[in-house]
């Protein structure tokens, strides 16, 4: 299916008004208010990543190798960091600076927060094995 709203009715932009309006049955503190993330089951981080997946397969047409046009991760917060990845422009080669130079600049970026994220895991290890045998911090 490829969407066009130019179609009268847009079969996509019906499924998703139909998603958005199913909404309104979720009373709003349940959507909205939880003391903590470990408040939120996993009934609902999968009905919810369900969905996303449904709206996305339904409204996106698929390529001639059967990807999609909108990737999409999920970070589930209650167990782990969230994602610190940006996409990466596409650069094909050429003499266009400006492309070259969003695509290493996101490269960069990337590994970057790659390494500082690795970083702090390695700080925080060592700073637990240091207390964990009494040693002192001075």
């Amino acid at each position: 299916m490829t969407h066009s709203c130019n179609e009268s009715p847009c079969p996509a932009c019906m499924a998703a008004a139909e998603l958005i309006n199913g909404l309104d049955e979720i009373p709003y503190e349940d959507r909205h208010t939880v003391y903590s993330w470990k408040d939120v089951s996993d009934e609902i981080v999968t009905a919810f990543t369900s969905a996303v997946l449904a709206l996305r397969s339904r409204m996106l047409p698929l390529d001639c190798d059967g990807d999609e046009a909108i990737e999409v991760e999920f970070v589930d917060r209650r167990k782990g960091h969230m994602s610190f990845y940006q996409p990466t422009p596409y650069y094909r080669g050429g003499d266009d600076p400006k492309a070259k130079k969003a695509h290493e600049k996101a490269l960069l970026d990337n590994l970057s927060t790659a390494v500082h994220e690795w970083k702090t895991f390695k700080d925080h290890e060592e700073f637990i094995e240091r207390h964990k045998f009494g040693e002192s911090t001075t």
